[in-house]
């Protein structure tokens, strides 16, 4: 065991677009090698296209009901 303090935990930002905590954590576990905007890239395409397959008016709504 280490003799040093406790790490504390960092807080999650929401993301930028929709303001979503869950939708940020999903692109943090998405994300590699540190490339943040290349993963909420990748996400936020993902969400429109899926939104539009289940004919969803808002993307976050449709990923916040298939979690």
């Amino acid at each position: 065991m280490s003799r040093r303090r406790q790490a504390t935990a960092r807080e999650i930002e929401p993301d930028p677009k929709y303001g979503s905590l869950l939708l940020a954590k999903f692109i943090n576990k998405t994300m590699m090698s540190g490339k943040k905007n290349t993963a909420r890239r990748i996400i936020y395409n993902a969400l429109e296209r899926f939104a539009s397959k289940v004919k969803a008016d808002n993307p976050l709504e449709a990923f916040e009901g298939a979690s």
